[in-house]
C-alpha cells in the first residue's frame, strides 16, 4: 500500500526487481498507455478477472487495504508512513513542481485551496487504512484514495487495527532500518545499498505557521505515527532478537 510521499516508489522499485513483471499488477505498459505513467484508478483493478487476480504475485499503487480482499487468498502486505507533517511538506512541493495551478504558488498559498487539502493533505495516512466501500457494489466503488471523509475515534481504531494488521510496516525517516526488516521477513539477501526514487531537493520553506496548520489537519495521522513507530521498533527488535539467538 504506496502511501505518497512516505519513500513507497523506492519500496515498489526493490519488490519490482523480486517479482515476475507479468505477474505484476499494475502492469507497467497498462501505466505508460493507458493511465500517463500513473497508478490506474481503484475501478480499474476491482474490474480485473479473477484469474489475473489468481496469477497477480505484487500488487502496487496509492490503493486502500481492502483491495486485499480482492485475492481468493490473503496477500502478505507491506506498507511504509513518515512523519505527518514532513509528508505533507513533501506533498505539497511535489504539487508545485508538477501541478500547472500550483506553480506560481507558495505552500501557503496551496495551503489555501481547500479541497485539495482535505483530499490530498488531511490525515491520507489515516484514511488509506480506514477506507471501506462495498466490494459487490460498482457504483460505491472510490476512484482514488483521494476521498474526504470525516475521521473519528471509532475510525481512527480501525486504522490502527489494520495498521496492525500489515505484516511489514516501515518509517520512511528510518528507511535503511525498515529495509533490513523487510529483506529479514522475506529472507533476502541485503543490497549493498538501497537506491532512492523521487528524493526531493527543495529548499526549506516551512514556517511556524505552516506547520501548525499541517500539525492540525494532521491529528490522526500524527497519533498514527506514533503507534506505527512503536510498532516498527518493537518488530525490528523482535528480528534483532531473533537473528542474535541465531548466530549464537
Amino acid at each position: 500500500m504506496h502511501i505518497p510521499k512516505t519513500a513507497g516508489t523506492t519500496l515498489r522499485t526493490l519488490l519490482e526487481l523480486r517479482f515476475d513483471a507479468q505477474r505484476t499488477v499494475p502492469a507497467d505498459q497498462v501505466m505508460r498507455q493507458s493511465f500517463d505513467g500513473n497508478y490506474p484508478p481503484i475501478p480499474y483493478l476491482m474490474e480485473l478477472p479473477d484469474d489475473v487476480w489468481s496469477n497477480t504475485q505484487l500488487l502496487r499503487g496509492h490503493y486502500p487495504w481492502q483491495l486485499m480482499k480482492r485475492f481468493a487468498r490473503t496477500p502478505v502486505t507491506l506498507t511504509m508512513l513518515r512523519e505527518p507533517v514532513a509528508r505533507s511538506v513533501s506533498h505539497l512541493r511535489h504539487v508545485r513542481r508538477n501541478a500547472a495551478w500550483a506553480k506560481d504558488l507558495s505552500l501557503a498559498d496551496i495551503m489555501q485551496k481547500r479541497a485539495f487539502v482535505q483530499s490530498h493533505i488531511a490525515n491520507i495516512q489515516t484514511r488509506m487504512l480506514t477506507m471501506r466501500f462495498a466490494l459487490d457494489d460498482p457504483s460505491a466503488w472510490p476512484a482514488d484514495v483521494n476521498q474526504p471523509f470525516p475521521l473519528n475515534e471509532e475510525s481512527f481504531r480501525r486504522a490502527l487495527v489494520t495498521l496492525r494488521s500489515f505484516d511489514f510496516v516501515g518509517i520512511q525517516e528510518r528507511f535503511d532500518e525498515s529495509m533490513e526488516l523487510m529483506f529479514d521477513m522475506f529472507r533476502w539477501a541485503l543490497p549493498n545499498d538501497f537506491p532512492r526514487a523521487n528524493e526531493s531537493t527543495d529548499d526549506v520553506e516551512l514556517d511556524d505557521e505552516l506547520r501548525r496548520q499541517l500539525a492540525e489537519i494532521n491529528t490522526y495521522d500524527l497519533r498514527l505515527y506514533d503507534e506505527a513507530v512503536a510498532l516498527f521498533e518493537q518488530r525490528l527488535n523482535h528480528s534483532i532478537d531473533r537473528s542474535g539467538a541465531s548466530d549464537g
